[in-house]
């Protein structure tokens, strides 16, 4: 007994289980996922008896994932300026009254068609400002190394109630009743309430100047969506594979009914076998996701599988065949998804995090919606089972083109604070050739900010230079910035000594950014230029002074590491090469 107590204790200590909060929020998304599975599943089947079109069967399933493409960006800002212990709270509260009056409906006889859809776009309108809020809370109840293991657990927990849940309510439904199997999923919505109060601490702002506005976080997230490298791969290979693989999760009752001849019972059989698979990758995911490409190997090959499993679906009318098809559908399903889910918490620094999982979860469910609704339109004209081979062949052509895309975890520099231009701020007084320059903020009659630094590069050097400087790039426009543009002073005013970094000649394509003498309270920082050496100067915008003012805050210790390549090509401040870093330093991988 002792010894079983003591392996129950390292267990725990490895595991995020063994921290009270995660445990009690995680309890609450376990009743969650119950409740959302039941509801998803019994909304295709009381559709699929309510009309026979495909279409309809389409979009109610479209329903639950049409609020991520209307509402998903506001769901992660919110998420990111509000405190989600209220947003979790009033989102259960959502999505329980609307599944119990589908049930009441249904138990009544007076469910129709357009009900059952408005009730189910309630639903994923709930779920849709639930995830980001849960999710994103999780990073800060576990330890940064644990998170893999969390992530995995929340796909167990949310594939395990796919197993049960849709089986569940199937056999209520065939004993008593498919009315009083929706409101029973009702009910599984309710232990998240007290667990949110419960587990969650209260949500501090983001930065020393205070919350951000809901709009200007909305930016702030897509701009940060739109130039992650890594984000940005995980979001089109999500939505390319929602895409595809919404041929099979969209007319999975038309498959149960069509095809193999099943009643509700069947339905929800078949449809746990497809969370038994996702249990079961679930529980192997994290050995394998490590810190590097492990996690994009993960995906590529689960982009096969889906593939793989689909033909096995569309080919079959054998039940055990087409059982064996969605055992290896939802192990390619968590591969995929969970997989991605990881990357996108693990790559996105704290006051943007919630944002980075919404725009996550906005491709799949976008994916999903404009999928599910496509073909369920192409099964009325050619048919089912060419729809599903069609949908496993363009998955394998996508699984071939996305070898490229730069898919990996995050490390600890990409989402550690770090205060390299805080420190460039109230060190440098952007006067006496520091090389950069100290940025010079001013402020333009439209009230956004236009930024410069100005660089002095060595002789030889402006090639590298400029490849560098894309990494600095990336950083900028990731961190706030809407544009950005790379000047070099003509030589002829470099051969007179020390300039105005003001340049008049563009390497970047022109973005229309004013000269200082047509902003307010121009100040310019001056950089020498002498000999061989070129002198440039970088400028971009900022939409406003909070944006200007929670910039340096938003740096991360991989931002550094980009700066860090620059300087390597940079001349000295004195003229001399003490203490400037070797030339031909690579800058790191960005975002």
């Amino acid at each position: 007994m002792a010894e079983q107590a003591s392996s129950r204790r390292r267990w725990l200590a490895d595991s995020p289980l063994g921290i009270p909060a995660y445990r009690q929020l995680y309890t609450g998304a376990v009743t969650t996922s119950m409740a959302y599975t039941m509801q998803s599943a019994m909304a295709g089947w009381l559709m699929a008896g309510l009309s026979g079109s495909a279409l309809l069967v389409g979009l109610v399933q479209a329903a639950s994932t049409l609020p991520f493409l209307l509402f998903g960006l506001v769901s992660g800002s919110l998420s990111d300026v509000f405190d989600r212990r209220y947003i979790l709270v009033f989102t259960h509260l959502m999505m329980g009254l609307a599944t119990a009056a589908v049930g009441l409906m249904a138990q009544h006889g007076s469910l129709q068609p357009w009900s059952l859809v408005a009730c189910t776009l309630l639903c994923g309108l709930g779920y849709t400002f639930y995830q980001p809020a849960q999710q994103a809370s999780i990073n800060g109840l576990v330890p940064r190394p644990l998170l893999p293991k969390a992530v995995a657990l929340g796909s167990v927990a949310f594939n395990a109630a796919r197993s049960v849940g849709p089986a569940l309510a199937g056999l209520i439904a065939a004993t008593l009743g498919e009315g009083l199997a929706v409101m029973a999923a009702a009910l599984f919505f309710l232990p998240m309430l007290p667990a949110a109060l419960r587990a969650l601490p209260p949500q501090p702002p983001a930065y020393s100047t205070g919350r951000e506005t809901l709009w200007a976080g909305i930016r702030s997230g897509m701009r940060f969506a739109g130039h992650a490298r890594v984000l940005r791969a995980a979001l089109i290979v999500n939505f390319a594979f929602c895409f595809c693989a919404a041929a099979l999760w969209a007319m999975f009752p038309l498959v149960a009914q069509q095809r193999l001849g099943l009643a509700a019972d069947g339905y929800g059989f078949l449809y746990s076998t497809f969370g038994l698979g996702a249990v079961a990758s679930a529980l192997w995911l994290p050995r394998f996701l490590r810190q590097g490409p492990g996690a994009g190997r993960i995906v590529r090959g689960s982009l096969w599988f889906w593939s793989a499993a689909s033909l096995t679906v569309g080919l079959s009318r054998w039940v055990p065949q087409a059982v064996v098809g969605t055992f290896l559908a939802g192990m390619a399903w968590v591969g995929v998804l969970a997989g991605l889910s990881t990357v996108a918490q693990s790559i996105a620094p704290a006051w943007v995090r919630a944002r980075a999982v919404a725009n996550n979860q906005i491709s799949v469910q976008a994916g999903l919606a404009l999928g599910s609704l496509f073909w369920g339109a192409v099964v009325n004209v050619s048919g089912l089972q060419q729809v599903l081979i069609a949908s496993a062949v363009l998955l394998a052509v996508f699984a071939v083109l996305a070898r490229r895309l730069p898919v990996r975890l995050g490390t600890d520099e990409d989402v550690t604070a770090d205060d390299y231009m805080v420190r460039q701020l109230d060190t440098m007084d952007g006067q006496g050739g520091d090389v950069p320059s100290r940025p010079a903020a001013m402020e333009m009659p439209d009230g956004r900010y236009r930024v410069s630094v100005g660089y002095r590069v060595r002789a030889g050097q402006e090639a590298a230079f400029q490849r560098a400087m894309q990494g600095i790039r990336e950083s900028r426009l990731r961190n706030g910035a809407s544009r950005w543009q790379l000047r070099q002073m003509p030589a002829a005013q470099r051969a007179g000594g020390t300039q105005d970094v003001q340049g008049t000649v563009g390497v970047q394509r022109a973005l229309d950014i004013p000269e200082a003498g047509s902003v307010k309270g121009s100040v310019q920082g001056r950089v020498s230029g002498t000999g061989g050496e070129s002198v440039w100067e970088e400028v971009f915008l900022l939409p406003s002074a909070a944006e200007w003012q929670r910039f340096p805050e938003r740096m991360t210790q991989a931002d550094r590491m980009v700066f860090e390549g620059v300087l390597a090509v940079l001349a000295p401040a004195s003229g001399g090469t003490d203490g400037q870093p070797e030339a031909g330093t690579p800058p790191r991988e960005t975002l």
